[in-house]
């Protein structure tokens, strides 16, 4: 591709210095994701969890139905084990998106390695483990990964404050059963 008749290229990187907790800088070597990026993450089956539903039900514990007699659904976004799965499925993207970001800089290696065939979700945990053995802290991992994102253009400072004052409520959600599914 060409703009204004000149070449377009991918190799755009950033050298950024982080300030570690004990006073040190972690300078890398950052580049913004590539644009397949998410669809990668699903063709490789990291993919957020969807909270389990659960049947509405008045004061009295009865069940709540609709105009039609049929069970009003919730989600239960507070389940134990969805919000587990939901900090697992955050911390396989963040590592992910570190480890993409990361490919340019030649200072950084790691002994993890995608995989060919296999579980790309092991292969997250793997990452993990070599993250926290760096002694990379919860922390850091966001700040890299909020640089990525402003360098791949998923990030607007103006518009994540605007977000904020001008947020608006989820949409009704219709499921595809007879069920209809209904936000609390």
């Amino acid at each position: 591709m060409k703009i204004l008749g000149q070449e377009t290229t991918s190799d755009f990187t950033v050298t950024r210095s982080f300030l570690r907790p004990d006073g040190s800088e972690m300078t890398l070597k950052l580049a913004p994701l590539p644009l397949r990026f998410q669809s990668r993450l699903y063709q490789r089956e990291i993919v957020a969890p969807v909270p389990p539903q659960r049947v509405a039900r008045d004061s009295k514990g009865r069940p709540v139905k609709d105009r039609e007699g049929l069970a009003v659904l919730i989600k239960d976004e507070h389940d134990g084990e969805y919000l587990a799965a939901m900090a697992d499925y955050q911390q396989q993207l963040a590592v992910l998106m570190v480890y993409e970001g990361l490919r340019h800089d030649a200072d950084v290696s790691f002994e993890s390695q995608p995989p060919e065939n296999g579980s790309w979700k092991s292969f997250a945990e793997e990452l993990c483990r070599e993250f926290e053995a760096a002694g990379w802290s919860l922390g850091d991992l966001t700040r890299v990964c909020e640089e990525i994102c402003r360098l791949s253009n998923l990030l607007d400072d103006h518009l994540r404050e605007s977000e904020q004052v001008f947020s608006s409520p989820a949409p009704e959600v219709v499921a595809e059963t007879p069920l209809r599914v209904h936000d609390p």
